[in-house]
């Protein structure tokens, strides 16, 4: 099983101008604005941050398109999407072992639960072809709570102005004297509440 990421998020769900006043950097949007000399920084600051809380939760915050490589077709009926939460599936392609490509759409989605799931109509069955050896099927899904930073967890977003106030602070790998405890611990706690959990 490999994932491969096809669309990145367009969006943050912290923005610069959010940073820069949690920073306190800026007193005013207008000030937030005016202030240019860290963007580049502060930007790569914010998506370390969000790719750490995705990591974290196993999910994903803004809208993005994965695609999932697969060897074979699984025993049951449901494939398990390792990215969550589920908007909808675009395309389950395999390639048999000829090289030629089709796309199954026999199939439906369980967009409601924890974990997004692919499940087989009734009466349908994985197809019977047999697959190219490595990655002959592959599946393209969009993920996210939405386009939008609106719609993100407060508790994601406050995780990440914890992250990105950090490692701003104290950009050596290590810091003499300081522990980062109680900073991970809280961190962590907001985010437990979000994490995906397989059992779900």
């Amino acid at each position: 099983m490999i994932s491969k990421l096809k669309t990145a998020p367009t969006v943050e769900p912290v923005s610069l101008i959010e940073a820069k006043l949690n920073l306190r950097l800026a007193v005013t949007s207008d000030d937030a604005l005016a202030y240019t000399y860290e963007d580049d920084l502060l930007t790569r600051l914010i998506t370390a941050a969000r790719e750490y809380v995705e990591h974290y939760t196993d999910k994903c915050m803004i809208t993005q398109v994965w695609e999932l490589y697969l060897d074979t077709w699984p025993d049951s009926n449901v494939i398990k999407l390792p990215k969550s939460p589920l908007q909808s599936v675009t395309t389950i392609a395999y390639t048999d072992s000829d090289g030629n490509t089709t796309n199954f759409t026999d199939f439906y989605t369980d967009t409601a639960s924890e974990i997004g799931r692919i499940i087989l109509n009734d009466t349908a069955s994985w197809p019977s072809a047999t697959l190219r050896e490595v990655n002959g099927i592959k599946i393209t899904y969009s993920v996210g709570y939405g386009a939008t930073s609106s719609i993100v967890p407060s508790a994601a977003k406050t995780a990440m102005h914890l992250i990105i106030g950090n490692m701003y602070q104290n950009r050596e790998a290590v810091v003499i004297g300081v522990t980062s405890g109680v900073l991970q611990l809280g961190v962590n706690s907001m985010l437990d509440t979000l994490r995906l959990y397989d059992g779900a």
